[in-house]
């Protein structure tokens, strides 16, 4: 018997919750997204409230790694590798639909986050220049993924929305009879 999308749901909610934290393993996260998505669920709330819940995972992760860019003192591509695998799925077209309301705007939010800090992010004594580049340079082209990415949703928001505000019915023409009696 299959199990029902509320406990589905449930589990990915702690799945998702461990990898915004910085715990947990992205992949699998990624991959039960993905299986959830394609499925497991059955109306478009379900998939939009999997998709939200996995926009906030990679915001959250996304803003601890942020945090601590000022202290890094060496480049670890695994870490930016897992902001990009986090963020990929959420950029793809048959997900981007079901974002949440706003989402484009967090994306950009975080990422102009993200370029504050890069821009005031200074060598210090525990960094050495190679590893101060490669963070500057990389996750500088991160942001321009993010950008990428925040585009993607916005259309995908505006396509919604403009769906939802034409919502006419095309059909056979109106048939009005006349009240006084006479064909019209």
């Amino acid at each position: 018997m299959p199990d029902q999308f509320t406990k589905l749901a449930q589990e990915f909610n702690q799945t998702a919750a461990n990898v915004g934290a910085g715990e947990g393993n992205w992949q699998m996260t990624v991959a039960k997204y993905l299986l959830l998505m394609r499925h497991k669920t059955e109306t478009p709330e379900q998939k939009q409230q999997l998709t939200g819940t996995m926009l906030d995972a990679a915001i959250d992760r996304m803003e601890k790694i942020v945090k601590s860019l000022p202290q890094m003192s060496m480049y670890s591509p695994s870490t930016l590798e897992s902001l990009y695998g986090v963020f990929r799925p959420l950029a793809a077209p048959e997900n981007s639909a079901f974002m949440p309301q706003g989402a484009s705007q967090r994306v950009v939010d975080a990422t102009l986050e993200m370029v504050r800090v890069l821009e005031a992010y200074e060598k210090h004594n525990n960094v050495t220049s190679e590893h101060y580049t490669n963070i500057r340079k990389n996750y500088t082209d991160f942001s321009f993924f993010m950008l990428e990415t925040a585009e993607v949703i916005q259309a995908a928001e505006a396509q919604r929305s403009s769906t939802t505000q034409s919502d006419i019915t095309l059909g056979k023409p109106p048939n009005i009879k006349s009240r006084l009696g006479k064909p019209s």
